[in-house]
């Protein structure tokens, strides 16, 4: 892994003494933050880099090691808010329109370009999706991690409460206690944080309407179907009632999510909502979903769009910056019966005719452009290909069977009698 780019490349940044290699001081006019940047050797060139918010109050430490396991197949970069883990305090308001400025300025000033997978646990989730709605072309998607309800509006929770039986006293009482359990030993800074979330909760996130739509970026949004602990004792039952604030908050995730043209949503019961913290392997999931995604997706919208020529190159950029594991024939493989089913040949067969050209040595590509040529007519190009796939595995029994039926019908379009007949 490379270090920082610290003396003679940044006079703004610093090394912080006995800390990790990765993280260093960066100096933004008056303002110092802590920041984690780590660039693997082996990554190959357009892997975007993967940023992280952190929560409330959190810094960078509360991610654990998946910030390192996320360097093993991209680039990371992760820093403190001002007041919060090694940043020192500063006088800005962290509202989510200063803390999404602040981050551009800190990626720009630490020489991080574009695009970036931006991941955000849960207050951190309202900082990447203002920044995604203000910066768009900066991105390659979003993961949110169990982010707090941006989609809730003050009626909707009242009305989980009226379903529980109960009503605005109710509310009210839970607000007072929860407000009182974000202040309750907390530094200034996050105190802040807080009061800025509360001032987003209580006006419905009207916020979000001084800033442009949801942004039109691969997203996928993780959340957790655990109960949580109860901050508080309260007058009413409150794990009644927090089933069904629970019920209603997936479901209005769900259909927020999927309203997102390449959105996908993952509900887990095993974890609680610091999901990152007791389910890694699902963080990663996500994110190397969003910084390798299915090519095939964008190589059918190509197709479709006419760029059809296009294709070939966009493959191969993809293999030159994949991890090998990522990039298969299978792929290619599918697309290309997506569109022979279709009765789209020709765009099979230019798929399919890539596919060879790509993966030689593979048995099955061979096989399949052998039946697409077969559609197309053209039985001596589909027989030069079954044998092709069959000299590569000759357990290949479907290419036995089409080469007799094939060979049998060349030899009756020629004149000539099936000596198998």
């Amino acid at each position: 892994m490379s270090p920082l780019p610290i003396s003679g490349e940044n006079p703004n940044i610093s090394a912080l003494q006995g800390l990790d290699p990765h993280s260093a001081s960066l100096r933004i006019g008056e303002t110092s933050i802590r920041i984690y940047s780590n660039r693997s050797t082996t990554q190959g060139e357009g892997v975007p880099t993967v940023v992280f918010e952190n929560g409330l109050g959190s810094e960078i430490a509360s991610w654990g090691s998946l910030l390192d396991r996320t360097a093993e197949f991209a680039p990371v970069f992760a820093y403190d808010r001002p007041g919060i883990g090694g940043s020192p305090p500063s006088n800005y308001r962290p509202t989510p329109l200063n803390v999404a400025s602040q981050l551009r300025r800190l990626l720009s000033e630490a020489g991080i370009k574009p695009p970036f997978v931006l991941v955000g646990f849960s207050l951190g989730g309202v900082y990447v999706r203002t920044y995604a709605a203000l910066h768009q072309d900066d991105l390659a998607g979003l993961v949110y991690i169990e982010p707090l309800d941006f989609t809730e509006t003050r009626d909707e929770t009242l009305a989980t409460f009226v379903e529980a039986g109960l009503g605005e006293a109710e509310m009210r009482e839970y607000d007072e206690a929860l407000d009182h359990f974000g202040r309750e030993n907390r530094s200034p800074p996050v105190i802040a944080e807080w009061e800025e979330l509360r001032t987003l909760v209580l006006d419905s996130f009207a916020q979000y309407s001084q800033v442009a739509p949801a942004p039109q970026v691969p997203q996928v949004l993780l959340a957790s179907a655990k109960a949580d602990t109860p901050f508080a004792r309260m007058s009413f039952e409150f794990d009644v009632w927090e089933k069904i604030s629970s019920r209603h908050r997936l479901a209005r995730q769900l259909k927020w999510i999927l309203s997102v043209p390449d959105g996908h949503f993952s509900a887990t019961t095993s974890s609680p909502p610091k999901i990152h913290g007791n389910d890694q392997d699902l963080v990663l999931w996500a994110i190397r979903r969003l910084v390798f995604p299915d090519k095939t997706m964008r190589l059918r919208r190509m197709i479709d769009n006419g760029r059809s020529d296009s294709v070939p190159a966009e493959f191969r950029r993809s293999r030159a910056t994949y991890p090998v594991s990522s990039v298969s024939d299978d792929a290619l493989n599918q697309l290309g019966y997506e569109l022979l089913y279709l009765g789209r040949v020709e765009d099979a067969l230019l798929v399919f005719k890539l596919n060879v050209e790509e993966f030689p040595d593979a048995w099955n590509p061979h096989d399949s452009l052998g039946e697409a040529h077969a559609a197309h007519g053209d039985i001596e190009s589909a027989i030069h290909n079954y044998r092709r796939s069959l000299d590569l595995n000759p357990q290949n029994t479907n290419a036995v069977v089409r080469l007799t039926e094939l060979e049998g019908r060349l030899a009756k379009s020629k004149g000539f009698r099936n000596p198998a007949a």
